[in-house]
């Protein structure tokens, strides 16, 4: 509540994620003595039964089984009767790998492990697929570039790599297969059959097949680099996309989106808003294109008001950006309905999950906290890896606790009274009546002992604040740092990782001493300072909060000693680029700027403003804070020229009730009586005196 936080929410870019063709992956599906042609058209039932009664008569034949699976991948449905496809389907080739392939290389049953790849894919499980891809990429037999199966293990490998967010390795994936393509003979008419692999995995590439080939790669290109804020990389990759997509370009779903996000990097946030608006209305996109994403577990009517709702958050429209993120996630809702689903569907539940994170930051900062604290809580089984997620619900039992600090320095109707009379009758021991609404400070909130950790409480909180300390583990190699904030993209610099470090930090401290604990709160406070580079605000605060821990722990010396040059910081700035990791430039090749300057026209409007919220106001509070510990220290004489000091190079500040109070007492305390009654006349004029 009283200290700034990191923005962020995750976008979705539209790309084909997965591979042309689900599971089974041939055109051809095999019978006893005859092949049977599957295509959209043809009646799938009718051979889904055929097969089931071949395996009646030979329930050992594991052909009929992986068929059966391939023709229920192709059904439109998605599954029979039984509708738990991809559990049984990952069952019934897991068997197939362990007992019929038992000691066998996996390139002499290619199409099993093919299959089982693309299932883990469609499941999400990307450390599995890139394994089983390995292992089938480590045989000379699949390294023929005119195999359609060779192609298509690179393809996934490379869809693999975009989706588990490890866009370096999917640079190089792509290069790799660039060249792997360069080496195919165009004229070539030399059998590419490998062993033991049926041919109709080894058929050469169709045309069209062929032709959309670059294009799919060009998208891969232009979102790694978008991924990775490469800018200047990825305006040229766009304009590449662009030009293969010709006259298509604008109606094209994949294009138009990597254009919003290129935008919606950059700053353009209403360039990015009118890009993704086109995508969504069916009459403007190629249906075309729109059929193959939502072919490949990509649904259009949620990913749209999910990535326009990001602008808005951009803007500082949290409110406008929960409306979007809540429609996105009732769109997944009526899809997840359709029941049963096809395997690539599995994808739309990790969606949903993604959009709900998204609403969760929203409400947070339409000061929702309940809400928001639901939305994460429900997020912790999908991102329970996520830093990030903790600080958000610690920040969520800040909010519930306190909203704001802001009153507390505000002179509201209750507090223009805080002077109910000054009773006079002995001159020497004058007696002050103060309102009871003056103070609503709940420092040191004692709450219930048992902990509910169902609640946003504070002692939840800080229970929060430990994961995620507790997850701040980036993984270094060499001079390269990465940690993983899913669903976000992994945080790749320094700078990122130590502003969201900082956060953390600050949060924790503000509990710890909302709570008691005194001395969590000066380790935190300790540790915040240790970092290094990090933002003016929270030195301001690590500062403010250290002082104040090291006085109510009782080492006063110490906290005087911290907080002596307190009121000097002038540094207040906490804006750090939300779209975390390195950038290869300042300034595009038009002369834009990236961040945090771009977007002149759609200029970024802070979400939730803190407090304090400018220099003058700062540096009241620490000399309020240094006052308020030389007086706690006994040293009156001090607090009262480090107030008066202020107060003379201070002018058009109306003091705060805090402030103001800090200075009767302190003139009462001194016996300037006459001096604290003049002071609260002028600020509670309506105050008797009798």
């Amino acid at each position: 509540a009283c200290y700034p936080r990191d923005h962020s929410v995750h976008w979705r870019p539209i790309i084909i994620y997965k591979m042309e063709d689900r599971p089974g992956c041939s055109p051809e599906v095999r019978g006893r003595d005859e092949n049977i042609q599957l295509s959209e058209s043809d009646d799938v039932g009718k051979y889904l039964n055929m097969l089931k009664d071949m395996l009646n008569t030979n329930p050992n034949n594991e052909v009929f089984k992986l068929n059966i699976r391939i023709v229920e991948s192709h059904s439109a449905s998605g599954s029979t009767e039984d509708s738990s496809i991809t559990p049984e389907a990952i069952s019934d080739l897991m068997d197939l790998m362990n007992e019929d392939t038992e000691g066998v290389e996996p390139y002499s049953n290619p199409v099993l492990y093919y299959n089982l790849a693309v299932l883990f894919f469609h499941c999400s499980h990307y450390a599995k697929v890139e394994y089983l891809l390995s292992k089938l990429m480590s045989d000379s037999a699949f390294t023929d570039p005119a195999s359609a199966l060779a192609i298509k293990i690179r393809l996934l490998r490379i869809d693999a790599y975009v989706k588990s967010k490890e866009f370096g390795k999917a640079i190089s994936a792509i290069e790799e297969f660039e060249l792997f393509r360069s080496q195919m003979e165009p004229e070539s008419n030399k059998s590419t059959s490998p062993g033991n692999v049926s041919p109709s995995f080894v058929n050469k590439v169709d045309e069209e097949f062929d032709s959309n080939l670059k294009t799919r790669l060009q998208m891969y290109k232009t979102l790694c680099c978008l991924s990775t804020r490469s800018f200047k990389l990825a305006k040229r990759e766009c304009k590449l996309l662009f030009g293969l997509l010709g006259t298509t370009s604008h109606s094209h779903v994949g294009g138009m989106n990597l254009k919003a996000y290129q935008e919606y990097l950059r700053g353009n946030i209403n360039k990015a808003i009118n890009f993704i608006r086109a995508v969504n209305v069916p009459a403007n996109v190629s249906k075309k294109s729109t059929k193959v994403f939502e072919s490949t577990g990509e649904l259009i009517t949620a990913i749209a008001p999910n990535n326009e709702a990001c602008c808005h958050f951009y803007l500082g429209r949290p409110l406008g950006a929960a409306f979007l993120f809540k429609k996105a996630i009732l769109a997944f809702d009526a899809k997840i309905a359709d029941k049963p689903l096809p395997v690539y569907a599995t994808k739309y539940k990790k969606y949903q999950v993604e959009c709900l994170y998204n609403f969760g930051v929203a409400c947070l900062h339409a000061k929702d906290p309940d809400r928001a604290f639901h939305c994460l809580k429900g997020c912790i089984r999908h991102f329970g890896t996520n830093p990030r997620l903790w600080l958000r619900l610690a920040e969520c039992c800040i909010h519930k606790h306190k909203a704001t600090n802001e009153f507390d320095m505000q002179w509201t109707e209750e507090k223009k009274n805080l002077l109910l009379g000054i009773k006079c009758a002995q001159q020497d021991s004058p007696k002050l009546l103060f309102s009871e609404k003056f103070s609503n400070s709940d420092r040191n909130v004692q709450e219930n002992s048992e902990r509910n950790n169902v609640l946003p409480t504070l002692h939840y909180g800080s229970d929060c604040i430990a994961t995620a300390l507790a997850l701040m583990k980036p993984i270094r190699n060499g001079s390269s740092v990465c940690l993983q904030v899913p669903p976000s993209n992994p945080l790749t610099s320094e700078g990122a990782i130590t502003a969201l470090h900082a956060s953390i930090l600050c949060a924790g401290a503000y509990i710890a001493i909302s709570i008691g604990n005194f001395p969590m709160a000066v380790k935190r406070s300790r540790d915040l300072l240790g970092l290094p580079n990090i933002p003016g605000s929270y030195q301001y605060l690590g500062k403010q909060y250290l002082s104040q821990a090291l006085l109510l722990s009782g080492d006063v010396v110490e906290s005087i000693k911290i907080a002596e040059n307190e009121e000097e910081i002038i540094d207040l700035g906490y804006c750090v680029s939300p779209f975390e990791g390195p950038t290869d430039d300042k300034r595009d090749e038009c002369g834009e700027a990236t961040w945090p300057n771009a977007g002149s026209h759609d200029a970024r409007k802070p979400l939730q403003v803190w407090f304090p919220r400018d220099e003058p106001t700062a540096k009241m509070f620490a000399v309020y804070n240094r006052a308020s510990i030389l007086a706690t220290s006994g040293k009156l004489d001090k607090a009262d020229e480090v107030l008066r000091i202020w107060l003379t190079q201070t002018t058009g500040i109306l003091l705060p009730p805090e402030f103001l109070m800090l200075a009767v007492y302190l003139h009462i305390q001194r016996g300037n009586i006459s001096k604290a009654v003049s002071l609260l006349k002028e600020h509670s004029p309506t105050a008797s005196i009798t």
